[in-house]
């Protein structure tokens, strides 16, 4: 069994939407769960990303307040847009007696033939649903694209290896969750072309007739009035 991760997190006094990452590097964050009252946290940057990095939204980690560990799922996070850095992390404490809803990545290995020998673009899903007790949590999902080997090959919900009898997938079964496109033919390429120079022409229309149009009132505007 793998060794429980441990984050340490820090009480947060301050409250409020505008609360940032603070100038010692620390995350607001909060804590919550069924049977509890929603507590504020600080957690710091460099470790959390660490612990993020190996727990993602599907693994249990032991977060550490105040001397006393608790079993939650990161829940919830915000990505600031400019920075592109999490500014806020939402903790849900769960208790391992009870099933949780999550959301699992999907990890590609292997290569697609009708990527490597016809020039296909795979195309993939992220992650898909599940509901399980916390213990039984995969962290990961690793799916195999080497049986991808013409273009009407796919891989659904339904071919993953997965112990259904403690994980229940609530992703539909005939979702497919990894296939390969082919590339475009030359007619498409031409038509996309045609398609791309017909609608530059009618922004081109549009642009003259709105110039006609100012031009026109322009001179309406300047001529003597009777």
């Amino acid at each position: 069994m793998a060794e429980t991760l441990v984050l340490e997190a820090q009480n947060r006094e301050r409250t409020g939407r505008k609360i940032r990452q603070d100038e010692q590097g620390r995350i607001p964050a909060i804590l919550y769960g069924h049977g509890r009252e929603n507590q504020t946290l600080w957690v710091s940057q460099t470790p959390f990303m660490r612990v993020f990095e190996q727990a993602g939204e599907s693994t249990i980690i032991s977060l550490r307040v105040g001397g006393k560990d608790v079993n939650v799922l990161i829940h919830a996070y915000q990505i600031d847009p400019l920075s592109d850095e999490i500014i806020h992390v939402d903790f849900f404490q769960v208790r391992m007696d009870e099933a949780v809803t999550t959301d699992v990545p999907l990890v590609f290995v292997g290569e697609a033939p009708a990527v490597k020998n016809d020039g296909g673009t795979l195309s993939t899903e992220d992650s898909i649903t599940v509901r399980a007790l916390p213990g039984d949590l995969p962290s990961e999902l690793t799916i195999d694209i080497s049986t991808l080997k013409s273009f009407d090959d796919a891989i659904s919900v339904g071919d993953i290896d997965i112990d259904r009898e403690k994980v229940e997938v609530l992703t539909a079964d005939d979702q497919t969750i990894a296939s390969v496109v082919a590339p475009r033919t030359q007619e498409e390429v031409d038509a996309a072309e045609e398609d791309v120079v017909e609608d530059v022409s009618d922004v081109a229309s549009a642009d003259d007739e709105s110039e006609e149009d100012v031009a026109e009132k322009a001179s309406d505007e300047e001529a003597p009035k009777a």
